[in-house]
């Protein structure tokens, strides 16, 4: 027994620093877009980041995350509402592969400029929290390089950020629920659906009800394995 638990806690401490792949395709985001569709952006310092863990949805599907803690060092747009920033990114593991997960480069110390998109929901594995993604994936994030970081000059930011932040509004998960809802309406007004009034207001409902479509709490990736091997015994 002890040489099992051996084998487990070595593979879950050099799993959990395994590299992330770089193999996703992302489209391209342009600084305009990167400003006016984030939620918070924020210079920060990486604090720590959790052990890999699994969120599953309600199709049964699994894949890995790594959760990143910052400490905030100044905001340029919307709001910090704790002391901690937690940035969510997707973790290739074997047996979860994803073509959206990329190495964020974020290592205990550094400082970056962060770009930052909230759960909006109606996506795979996306779950409610205080808890962000970077917008346009790779692209959401820029090390610190002496007083700027990478491409960005913090003070063409705060002059660029004014407008964006006087003309733009922040985005926010009902915000987009109710785009999404009237999208929907004028879809059918226009004859693209044939839907009445009762079966409308019922989707809508259940839109709602199951808009984050990941309502299992996230679990340690280990547990993937003990889950996956009970399966295959029980499905002989």
């Amino acid at each position: 027994m002890k040489k099992v638990l051996s084998m487990v806690l070595i593979f879950v401490m050099v799993f959990a620093w395994l590299p992330l792949r770089s193999e996703a395709c992302w489209a391209y985001v342009s600084e305009q877009d990167l400003m006016e569709n984030s939620a918070l952006i924020v210079h920060a310092k990486v604090i720590k980041k959790s052990w890999i863990f699994v969120i599953k949805d309600n199709e049964g599907g699994r894949e890995a995350f790594v959760d990143y803690y910052f400490e905030p060092i100044e905001v340029f747009r919307g709001e910090c509402k704790s002391k901690e920033i937690v940035v969510r990114i997707r973790r290739d593991m074997p047996g979860m592969w994803s073509t959206s997960s990329f190495d964020p480069g974020f290592t205990k110390g550094s400082e970056h400029l962060l770009f930052l998109d909230i759960p909006y929901g109606n996506v795979a594995y996306e779950m409610p929290g205080e808890h962000f993604y970077l917008v346009g994936g790779p692209q959401g994030s820029y090390v610190k390089e002496g007083n700027d970081f990478e491409t960005w000059d913090l003070e063409n930011l705060r002059e660029m950020i004014v407008p964006v932040n006087e003309s733009v509004p922040i985005p926010n998960a009902e915000s987009i629920f109710e785009q999404s809802v009237k999208n929907y309406r004028t879809s059918i007004d226009n004859g693209v659906f044939d839907v009445t009034d009762e079966e409308f207001e019922k989707e809508i409902q259940e839109w709602r009800d199951n808009w984050f479509s990941a309502k299992v709490s996230k679990r340690p990736y280990w547990t993937y394995w003990w889950e996956t091997l009970i399966e295959s015994i029980f499905s002989r």
